[in-house]
């Protein structure tokens, strides 16, 4: 079932078959509604990607200099914005529930960068986490939302090691986010790297697509 709300016009609900002919019906509409746009689209996208192991403990007060930061420590570069489009942040063994680690993010943000960020979606595996936020004018070219979760603990069966993963459209570019917390210790390397095709060939549930044919992919 899917519900549309045009503009100027009540609610209509389309009953679908099957989840197939309900995601062909979406993108004819994304195809038609990118067609018929008035403005041009931008002709680049910034992202922010972020992932922190939490230790099981709450974050400091203080972390906006994690959002100024452009990677190992450096700080951003003065010419880069620091509004990002989307935010993709990833955390292993969260230490905060996940209703109160988003508020502070958002809040962080808009201390920031004065922009009131859009959740789009959130996923969890026990202490794994992933949340992607939006800027608020671009909440409408967002469609086709997937999620999907892979355990590799003991026996592939328990989920304090594993992944969790969310792609989507941005007006007609897709993406795909995956955040994984892999097996621990220096001498298990090989094992780790079992970890990663597993989740690769796990992310089922992102099923319009296999895993390596979206536009971008960000595996952290």
């Amino acid at each position: 079932k899917l519900g549309l709300l045009l503009e100027g016009q009540s609610r209509k609900d389309y009953i679908f078959t099957n989840m197939q002919a309900r995601e062909h019906f979406c993108q004819l509409i994304q195809m038609t509604r990118n067609k018929l746009r008035t403005q041009p689209e931008s002709d680049s996208l910034s992202v922010f990607v972020g992932t922190w192991n939490m230790g099981d403990t709450a974050p400091p007060p203080e972390i906006g200099t994690w959002f100024k930061s452009e990677g190992w420590g450096r700080p951003l570069d003065k010419s880069m914005s620091l509004a990002h489009d989307i935010y993709a942040i990833g955390t292993q063994e969260s230490g905060m529930g996940e209703k109160e680690w988003i508020t502070k993010i958002k809040s962080v943000l808009k201390s920031l960068v004065d922009i009131d960020y859009e959740k789009i979606e959130s996923k969890i595996l026990w202490g794994i986490r992933l949340v992607i936020l939006v800027k608020p004018e671009h909440v409408k070219k967002i469609s086709h939302v997937q999620h999907s979760l892979v355990r590799t603990g003991i026996g592939n069966a328990l989920g304090n090691k594993g992944a969790v993963g969310i792609s989507f459209y941005f007006s007609n570019i897709s993406l795909a986010f995956i955040c994984c917390h892999l097996t621990s210790g220096t001498e298990k390397c090989h094992r780790r790297n079992q970890n990663y095709h597993d989740i690769l060939r796990g992310m089922v549930q992102m099923k319009h697509r296999h895993i390596n044919q979206f536009d971008l992919t960000h595996q952290f």
